[in-house]
């Protein structure tokens, strides 16, 4: 690394000037740019070098014709990697030793080190630094030590140090070792005797610890999580994880967290983690409970996933979870949450794109959470399903087509009817579209049809092999009237659609995935009323909506925009779920939807459903101020026949530039009880951040609700104890993000 030095240039800048930039610990005094620390660290840019070749200047210079160079006053020596500085450096050329006395400056990419003397060598690249100061610029990192050795070989050794995150001059506190290595090779560093100072007083002793000194996993503890729970029914307590963290190998690692709950006693949680050489990535999660002090049995669960990286055409993924009971997630938690609560899936698919076509096919089963859960309220298993879909290119006209085939299965033993159906389905689509658009407006006739056929397995006496063929025509017509005022641009947009789906018989076929769709300004346009495969919904209609938008001309923001819109049927509907559930009013209800931004902080939002006859059927209103990430508040109210079901607000406010409070509750006006509240702080200096929070949270009407109370505690450059203050905010405050690490 360090070669040879250059007697030319040795001889060529015996005149030079010292460089400037290679003074004190490089801190910046600046409380405006930065008063969290008062300041910041900046490396000045390395001396201009000629590679590898060690370069050197000084005011005077001294050679003995044979050997000793000495140069005084301002003396450095650099190349492309390192720079080094003194009053006065003396150098060897035959062994390369070389001491430097006075104000000595070492650098390299990543630390500046300082120190009184030091002795090196120019050929191993070992460099000795003694009564030293040490900068890692990046890592916000100031210490103190005894001496300072690097090797040149990727290895630094520290002797009696303290040192911290902290500005140079705050001493909150500081990490003091009597001996430190840190391997840049393995990524790894140790400290031994080590203790924690806290205002200079020692606060923990460790014999030793091991850390990581770049991205690199590392073997070794976390730091733990602690909270203390109230709960109505079962009083205080505690619950506390304390993960280790096991790096297996290149390709692999995994965590294991014994854990105690609040309440229900000692478990063990966990995760491993593995990257296949084709790029895949697995993860398997499992939580333990031996015996629910609550409860009083086991409570298990099982996750585990695969998938591809998502470059490729071709994708793959899979899922499986299992738990013991349905309430694991509510009761338990952790690592191991089940998709589903009641029924946890087991599914695998397999994906290929180009880019005018896809095809997917995928096996989905599941696992009983609950054994007791009778076989009509089952879900179907999907063994198989295969979807392809695409467009056909062409200038003129959009070409769009979808095919599905799916397979449903269940144990129908003790089933009969209708829910005893099992068999396969095919759905074909297609759709031929002739798009005029224009500045002002467009107009777009389509035609198309869909299929389904069945190959059924059933008792009920019905067809056995049902199959229907329904055409589609629509017309959807909308323009564009805009006019641009001194600040803001109005712009309309009324648009049209008639729709007409054939009525075709459907009273025979079987329902295995389909359900309504509900109302939405969007939905009002779309050729489809049901959800799922089953169904093609007849009819009739015509859609008409009105979009109204404001914009600010020299952002180009939405400042404000309105759309209403409604469905009138030219005919009764025939085809529903069932026979008796067919809907036959003469329109749909009117769908209003808001957003009005009042200035860049205040907004209002609203969307309703309302029915002629009965006034406002569901919606919510909102009103939401943001004044940066660390200014914003909601308050949201939600509707369902024309009474207020529900109402929730958060806020989120800085008070200067290291403190945060949060809020946030939910309220259910039907039970009359509150849901959720939280409270809580956050504290942030140049050293620590801290964060309380105090939680409550009652899920159901008839169950006891569960206080908590959260702190999260984080030295900066060493971790932090605790993670769920930041969850319980995050859960209930809306929008909220933890402030990332400043310095």
């Amino acid at each position: 690394m360090l070669k040879r030095l250059s007697l030319l240039a040795l001889a060529a800048s015996f005149h030079s000037a010292a460089n400037p930039a290679l003074v004190g610990v490089d801190w910046i005094e600046d409380p405006v740019a930065n008063p969290l620390c008062g300041g910041y660290y900046l490396s000045p840019q390395l001396p201009d070098a000629r590679g590898e070749e060690i370069e050197a200047r000084a005011l005077e210079t001294e050679y003995d014709g044979s050997d000793r160079i000495a140069l005084k006053g301002d003396a450095q020596l650099w190349n492309n990697q390192i720079a080094l500085e003194a009053d006065e450096i003396s150098l060897y050329r035959v062994s390369g030793d070389g001491d430097a006395i006075g104000n000595v400056a070492f650098r390299d990419p990543q630390f500046l080190v300082r120190g009184k003397t030091a002795s090196l060598n120019l050929y191993s690249g070992r460099v000795e630094l003694r009564d030293s100061e040490i900068v890692a610029h990046e890592l916000h990192l100031y210490g103190q030590a005894e001496d300072v050795v690097r090797n040149g070989a990727g290895i630094i050794r520290v002797r009696n140090v303290d040192y911290s995150f902290c500005a140079p001059t705050d001493d909150a506190w500081q990490m003091g070792a009597g001996d430190i290595k840190l391997d840049f090779n393995s990524g790894r560093g140790y400290a031994k005797n080590v203790t924690l100072k806290i205002k200079k007083v020692p606060f923990v002793w460790l014999p030793i610890i091991g850390f990581p000194v770049d991205e690199r996993r590392l073997t070794g503890f976390l730091w733990p999580k602690f909270s203390l729970e109230s709960s109505d029914l079962y009083g205080s307590d505690y619950s506390l994880e304390a993960p280790f963290y096991w790096n297996i190998a290149p390709q692999t690692d995994a965590l294991i967290v014994p854990t105690r709950i609040a309440h229900r006693g000692n478990m063990l949680q966990l995760q491993q983690r593995y990257l296949f050489a084709n790029e895949s990535q697995s993860t398997v999660n499992l939580g333990w409970l031996d015996d629910d002090a609550i409860s009083g049995g086991k409570r298990r669960a099982i996750t585990a996933t695969w998938a591809t990286e998502t470059s490729s055409p071709w994708i793959a993924n899979a899922y499986g979870a299992w738990a013991d009971d349905a309430d694991y997630e509510t009761d338990i938690g952790g690592l191991a949450i089940p998709d589903d609560e009641q029924f946890p899936s087991l599914k695998v698919s397999t994906s290929y794109r180009q880019p005018s076509w896809s095809i997917t096919s995928s096996l989905k089963s599941y696992t009983l959470a609950d054994a007791s859960t009778g076989q009509a309220a089952r879900p179907y298993r999907e063994l198989p399903r295969i979807v392809a879909q695409g467009r056909i290119d062409d200038s003129q006209r959009d070409q769009n087509w979808y095919a599905q085939f799916v397979n449903f299965e269940r144990d129908n033993t003790l089933l009969s009817g209708t829910s005893a159906d099992t068999g396969s389905r095919v759905n074909l689509r297609y759709t031929l579209a002739q798009p005029f658009r224009s500045s002002w407006g467009y107009l777009t006739p389509a035609i198309g049809a869909d299929g389904i056929a069945y190959a059924l397995s059933r008792d009920s006496g019905l067809d056995d092999a049902p199959s229907v063929a329904v055409p589609r025509a629509s017309v959807d017509a909308g323009l564009f009237v805009e006019r641009r005022f001194e600040r803001l641009t109005h712009r309309i947009e009324p648009r049209l659609k008639y729709l007409r789906v054939a009525h075709v018989d459907q009273d025979a076929q079987p329902n295995f995935d389909t359900g309504s769709v509900g109302f939405s300004f969007t939905q009002l346009f779309s050729d489809r009323r049901f959800s799922g495969g089953d169904r093609i919904g007849d009819t009739e209609q015509v859609t008409a909506g009105l979009s109204n938008r404001w914009s600010d001309n020299d952002s180009g923001s939405e400042r404000y925009r309105f759309d209403l819109g409604q469905t009138f049927y030219l005919r009764d509907r025939s085809v529903g779920l069932s026979a008796n559930s067919v809907d036959t009013t003469a329109r749909s209800p009117l769908v209003g939807e808001a957003r009005i931004n009042l200035n860049e902080r205040w907004s209002l939002g609203s969307e309703a459903t309302l029915d002629p006859r009965f006034g406002v059927d569901s919606g919510a209103s909102s009103v939401k101020y943001r004044r940066d990430q660390h200014h914003l508040a909601t308050l949201r109210i939600r509707w369902n026949d024309q009474a207020a079901t529900s109402h929730e607000g958060s806020v989120l406010w800085g008070l200067n530039d290291r403190w945060r409070v949060a809020a946030g509750y939910g309220y259910n006006e039907e039970t009359r009880h509150s849901e959720r509240f939280a409270f809580g702080f956050e504290y942030e200096s140049c050293c620590w951040r801290t964060a309380v929070v105090q939680s409550y949270d009652r899920p159901s009407s008839t169950g006891a609700g569960t206080h908590k109370l959260s702190l999260q505690f984080q030295l900066k450059g060493l971790g932090q104890i605790g993670r769920r203050a930041i969850n319980n905010l995050r859960d209930n405050i809306e929008d909220y993000e933890p402030r990332p690490i400043r310095y």
